[in-house]
């Protein structure tokens, strides 16, 4: 049962790892408060002054001078006016890009909701209004965008690239694989369009067409070591860790400097029970990228294996340090502790791993005369990230 809790822990971590180097490009932000489909002020019309007689007699209304209207003034008139041609849509559209690739989400999507409702079949808007949504935690609304730039420009490569990509938040494998083998059907150079078709196809659990799609992006770039460790990790994934460690020398070999190389032939090395290897892998990871906190759990749990405890207790006390609320590394070392006969120690670890909200296994709980707790969520489920 603790084994299964360990083994569990670690495979989220594994898959936290995957989508990370999947979905970098999509960074995830907390989700911003749905903005209003209006401009964030009322437009400003000019409005001519009305005089009566009785208010000035004798001298004639004297004419107010207006300034001289802006491109984005004239957009917003006419948007309440009456009927529009493409250029003011235009105006919005570029200020919504600009926003976006400045960072401002909020602010992006309400010009691109304004830009769409002067121009309804504005391609180009919906795209870029779903990249927003999707950076503001809205995958719903995000494939809805892509969906309809798709529709409205079947042949918008981009388009079918962000729909596919959206589909990783909501697991729809089927919609994925359409869509990215509809880019890569448009742009057969693009590599990022293969790579994520192959992790589709993955999920779906159609492995030889997964492998035909890395094998595709690897011939376009064949020195391009993140493709090949894409290719080691599904390796690992499918139980074939020999060939995951060929891919990961294939990536050293493109990139002799390159952490995640190391760390994923290390990875597949332990798979494969060649300890020392392993051990080698990751520390040369971690010299090369000192900050990163799955190195360290790693190398101690393959320290643990071959009952290396010190120096498993040293890497946990690292990864400790890096992330203090680290639920897999006090979880480890707490087992470790017991397996050195430092019960004392391991109750510590075992309690703290309770207080950071992981629920203990029932006969652990017990043994340790820890009390039951309410648990924050179902039996079994974790509010902590297993730190990846």
């Amino acid at each position: 049962m603790i084994a299964s809790k360990l083994s569990n822990l670690l495979k989220a971590a594994i898959r936290l790892v995957v989508l990370g180097l999947l979905l970098r490009c999509v960074p995830q932000v907390a989700p911003t408060p749905t903005p209003s489909l209006t401009p964030t002020s009322t437009p400003m019309r000019v409005v001519a002054a009305t005089f009566t007689p009785s208010a000035i007699p004798t001298a004639a209304p004297r004419r107010v001078p207006t300034a001289t209207p802006t491109p984005l003034r004239q957009a917003l008139r006419r948007a309440q006016e009456g009927p529009q041609d493409a250029a003011p849509a235009n105006v919005f559209l570029e200020e919504g890009v600009r926003a976006l690739e400045e960072g401002d989400d909020t602010l992006a999507i309400d010009k691109l909701s304004w830009a769409i409702k002067l121009d309804p079949d504005l391609a180009e808007a919906y795209l870029r209004r779903g990249m927003a949504w999707m950076r503001s935690g809205e995958p719903e609304r995000a494939t809805a965008d892509f969906r309809k730039a798709s529709e409205i420009e079947p042949d918008l490569a981009e388009a079918h690239v962000e729909l596919g990509r959206a589909c990783f938040a909501s697991q729809q494998w089927e919609l994925a694989t359409t869509s990215l083998g509809r880019a890569t059907g448009l742009e057969p150079g693009n590599v990022q369009a293969h790579v994520l078709l192959g992790w589709a196809f993955n999920n779906l659990g159609d492995f030889e067409a997964a492998a035909e799609s890395l094998a595709a992006a690897i011939a376009i770039e064949p020195d391009n070591p993140e493709l090949y460790i894409q290719r080691a990790i599904m390796y690992s994934n499918t139980g074939q860790y020999e060939k995951g460690i060929e891919e990961s020398a294939q990536a050293i070999a493109a990139d002799a400097n390159y952490a995640w190389a190391y760390a994923t032939r290390a990875l597949n090395c332990t798979a494969a029970g060649k300890l020392k290897e392993a051990l080698d892998d990751y520390s040369r990871a971690i010299e090369l990228q000192p900050d990163e906190l799955w190195w360290y759990t790693q190398r101690a749990s393959v320290n643990r294996m071959l009952a290396l405890y010190e120096d498993a207790i040293s890497d946990y006390n690292l990864a400790i340090e890096l992330d203090p609320e680290c639920v897999s590394a006090y979880l480890e070392r707490g087992l470790t502790y017991r397996d050195m006969g430092l019960n004392d120690q391991a109750k510590a670890d075992l309690e703290r791993v309770v207080e950071l909200g992981a629920i203990a296994p029932d006969e652990l709980r017990e043994e340790l005369g820890i009390e039951d707790r309410q648990a924050p969520q179902k039996e079994g489920m974790c509010t902590r990230r297993p730190c990846a």
